[in-house]
This record gives structure tokens, C-alpha cells and sequence, in this order.
């Protein structure tokens, strides 16, 4: 009887062990992890970019497509004009990629913007020259509606209203209704707090904001 308990017991031992061993082949290493996030973080002409800051992005209106290219300049279809610092970088560009403007992060730049290309994981630092003319109905441009700094709210005329993060308060409190706006993506920071960014082309600075209502 005790010896059949001892094989019992040792039975019971080696499936639990065999369990455990098969949960930790599943479950990725802390180098495998560390690796995927690597590969995410990827160096670009517009600085080091952690591309994970694309899954926080799903509001349509934030990705823009190419109408054209003349030299250094590159017409989105909202109808903005952009200066791009090296205009070879985007030859190879196509109409059907997805593109964000976000925060340039690259170093010693005079470009305040980038652009991103979601499909080829590349960026190039831009500046705006011309806002947007609505030529489009796509919801790719917007005009501001009302301001609400007490609520840190940012509403604009399509009906998408914006929370505007705590930091970036100074900024907002220059948006004015009318104003003309782009909506970018936040690639300074992966974290769903604030994914997104208001240019404001009329006065030609940012706040980093999040999708409180938006139209689809």
C-alpha cells in the first residue's frame, strides 16, 4: 500500500513537472520580448520611431494618402503642402501607402513634423507649407468648433471631440475656432493616454490629444 501511494505520489510529480515545462516553452523569453520590442524601434531620417505607437492610432482620419510629388514638395489629400527634408527619401513612395504626420524626433532638425510611412516603417522629417484646403470629403481636414480649456476639450466641426493632454494646456489655449486642424499621430510615446496629435496649421503648433467622440 506505501509503495503504491510512493508511485502515486511520483506519478502526480512527473505530470505536474511535464505541465510546467510545457508552459514555460510556451511562453516567449524575456530576449525573445526584448527582441520583438527591438525590432519595433527602428532608426528613421526622423529619429529613433517605437512603431508600436501605431496600434493606438485607429481613428481613420489620421492616415493621409499622396496626391502628389513636385521636387521637395508633397501635396496629402486634405490639399496641405509639406516641404520634406530630403526629397530622394520619398521617390519610391506610393499613392495606396499609408502615411501619419507626427513630432519630428530627430536631432540638430529644423522641421518641426515628419512623416511617417506605416507600410515601409520609414519617416522623414517635413514642414508644413500650405494648410489644408478641404478640397477632400474624406475627413482628412478639420475646422475648429469650440474650445473648452476647463474640460481640456477640443471640438471640431465634423462632431470628433479631443481631450487635450494636461501638459500641452499653454498650446491649446492658442487654438481658436476656426482654426484649421490635422489630425497627426503621437509617435513620441507608445502608451494609449494620448496617441494622437491636433496640428493646429493656423497657428502652427501641436497638442497631444486622445479621441474622446469621433465620426467614422
Amino acid at each position: 500500500m506505501k509503495r503504491l501511494m510512493q508511485n502515486t505520489a511520483l506519478m502526480s510529480f512527473l505530470v505536474m513537472t511535464a505541465s510546467l515545462t510545457a508552459a514555460h516553452k510556451d511562453r516567449p523569453s524575456c530576449r525573445e520580448q526584448c527582441s520583438q520590442q527591438q525590432e519595433e524601434i527602428i532608426g528613421t531620417d526622423a529619429g529613433r520611431i517605437d512603431f508600436r505607437f501605431l496600434s493606438y492610432v485607429k481613428f481613420p482620419g489620421a492616415y493621409h494618402k499622396i496626391i502628389n510629388i513636385q521636387g521637395d514638395h508633397i501635396e496629402l489629400q486634405d490639399g496641405s503642402i509639406w516641404v520634406v527634408a530630403k526629397a530622394e527619401s520619398i521617390k519610391g513612395w506610393e499613392n495606396s501607402e499609408h502615411l501619419l504626420i507626427v513630432p519630428n524626433q530627430a536631432t540638430f532638425s529644423t522641421h518641426q513634423f515628419a512623416l511617417v510611412n506605416a507600410d515601409l516603417r520609414l519617416a522623414e522629417p517635413i514642414s508644413l507649407y500650405n494648410e489644408p484646403s478641404f478640397k477632400d470629403k474624406d475627413h482628412r481636414s478639420y475646422i475648429v468648433d469650440e474650445v473648452d480649456p476647463i474640460n481640456t476639450l477640443v471640438t471640431l466641426q465634423d462632431g470628433s471631440r479631443w481631450i487635450v493632454h494636461a501638459d500641452d494646456m499653454s498650446h491649446m489655449k492658442k487654438i481658436n475656432k476656426n482654426d484649421r486642424i490635422i489630425v497627426g499621430g503621437n509617435a513620441s510615446e507608445v502608451e494609449p493616454r494620448s496617441p494622437y496629435i491636433l496640428i493646429d496649421t493656423s497657428q502652427k503648433h501641436f497638442v497631444r490629444a486622445s479621441a474622446l467622440k469621433v465620426s467614422e
